[in-house]
């Protein structure tokens, strides 16, 4: 049996139980994987990030809500367009009228 040990992280204290030799190379794996995203939180959390990044959410939620009104406003007008436009190709094409076309 192993025995845990503590260790500090800054104002943490933490236990950890020893590794088996068996888990180490899966850990290994795990740990350079998450390399990157540690990396990316970290640069995140800066405080000139953190405004971009809240700009930058606030921008998509601005154009969000613009196309959300625009397919509200345009979508029946639209959808009859392409409708009529589906019916005249088709028919076009096919020399037989699709029930669906007036």
């Amino acid at each position: 049996m192993h025995r845990p040990y503590r260790i500090h992280i800054g104002n943490y204290s933490l236990w950890m139980l020893p590794m088996s030799p068996a888990i180490l190379p899966l850990h290994r794996a795990i740990q350079h994987a998450a390399r990157p995203l540690r990396r990316l939180v970290a640069w995140l959390r800066r405080p000139e990030h953190a405004q971009g990044l809240v700009e930058y959410a606030l921008l998509l939620l601005l154009i969000a809500v613009v196309v959300i009104g625009a397919v509200t406003l345009f979508g029946v007008r639209v959808s009859t367009l392409y409708s009529e436009v589906d019916c005249k190709v088709t028919g076009a094409v096919e020399q037989n009228r699709n029930p669906a076309c007036p």
